[in-house]
């Protein structure tokens, strides 16, 4: 006869480790997510500041795709982001 509670406890715990791997993969991209943003950011300074990009060119880039609530980050440095228009 099969035992029915054992199937269900058998059941219970794979649906946890499921859960437990699913939360793991999500972790792990969104860690290589940011890491790949970090690389490029990086990577696109490094050729400002060899003079393979314009800064007014990066700086317009971040003001077109760059949250309004992250602009204030920039302030100060070289790639300030001025109000649109500006």
């Amino acid at each position: 006869m099969v035992d029915l509670s054992a199937l269900k406890q058998r059941k219970a715990e794979l649906e946890s480790r499921l859960a437990h791997t699913e939360t793991a993969l999500k972790s792990a991209k969104r860690a290589d997510d940011s890491r790949r943003k970090i690389i490029i950011g990086g990577a696109v300074l490094a050729a400002m500041r060899a003079g393979e990009i314009d800064g007014s060119t990066v700086r317009g880039i971040l003001g077109r795709h760059v949250a309004d609530r992250d602009k204030r980050l920039f302030d100060g440095s070289s790639l300030a982001i001025g109000e649109p228009g500006q």
